[in-house]
Formats: structure tokens, sequence, C-alpha cells
């Protein structure tokens, strides 16, 4: 995808939020978003829930989160 990804708004928090609050978002939406959840809507959830995924684990890492918010994705 040639467009930046904000993962801050895909978990829905701020660059100031602790690793609980980060993990906290993460797996609500996640609960939310899972492919299993609704069988017809398989593809559409497959790639929210890839992308939260993704989200959490650039912003879950330390080192990962300081080159995100220095360089973007």
């Amino acid at each position: 995808m040639s467009e930046d990804k904000n993962y801050y708004s895909i978990l829905g928090i701020s660059k100031t939020d602790n690793h609980e609050t980060i993990s906290n978002a993460f797996r609500k939406l996640a609960l939310e978003n899972h492919p299993i959840n609704d069988p017809l809507k398989v593809s559409e959830l497959n790639n929210k829930f890839s992308l939260i995924c993704e989200a959490y684990d650039v912003l879950s890492n330390e080192t990962t989160k300081k080159v995100f918010d220095e360089f973007g994705e």
C-alpha cells in the first residue's frame, strides 16, 4: 500500500498511551473484528484484522514504536 498507515488511529489510541492501553485497545478490536465472527464478511474482516495486528506489532515494541514515531510506516 502506498499510503502511510496511522497505527495510532487504527487502534484508537494516542502517542502518549502506555503499553497496557495499547494492549487493551488491541484485544478489544481483535475480538470485535476477528474473521470468525462473521462468515459473510470474512474477506473484509481479514483485511481489518491484519491491519489491527500489524499496528499492534509495531506499537507494542518500544524499538519499532520509536522508529514509527520518527519515520512513519
